[in-house]
């Protein structure tokens, strides 16, 4: 049940993605309230995750772009594991899932989906202490997240 908001003249977005824009908008600025390159460079994979879903219609993808946005939000302190964004990568999460039940998903996808972000952000966070602090292991991180997280929609 897809409608079209009308914005501005000839403007208009895609009533499916509204629920994703409340999501992919505060971590946005949550990453971006220092204004570093890095935090902003760790936004890439959700964007690119976000873009991919738009332009082939495929929905799951957005439980990537949550994860990669989570992970990323979860690392925003030089890569270290910092208990504000890994509150607020929980919180991005339980949208997620807040999201999900809003569209009807059921019960046994919403376990499946939250456990798997449980155990994928569990990851992120062993994988950050491994990989050491820096952009390049920030993002590492966040692609193997993401790409975990398809990974388990596919079994």
């Amino acid at each position: 049940m897809d409608r079209t908001l009308p914005l501005l003249a000839g403007l208009t977005i895609d009533s499916g993605i509204l629920p994703w824009l409340l999501l992919f908008v505060p971590a946005t600025l949550f990453m971006l309230r220092d204004m570093r390159i890095a935090n902003a460079t760790c936004l890439l994979p959700a964007l690119a995750w976000a873009t991919a879903s738009w332009f082939t219609g495929d929905r799951e993808l957005y439980f990537a772009c949550s994860l990669s946005l989570a992970t990323a939000m979860m690392l925003t302190e030089y890569g270290r594991i910092a208990l504000t964004g890994t509150l607020w990568a929980v919180a991005l999460m339980v949208e997620f899932v807040l999201i999900r039940y809003l569209q009807q998903a059921t019960g046994r996808v919403l376990m499946v989906e939250s456990l798997s972000a449980a155990g994928i952000l569990v990851f992120a966070a062993i994988a950050a202490r491994i990989s050491g602090p820096g952009t390049a292991s920030r993002l590492y991180v966040i692609l193997l997240s993401s790409l975990l997280s398809c990974w388990t929609l596919a079994i």
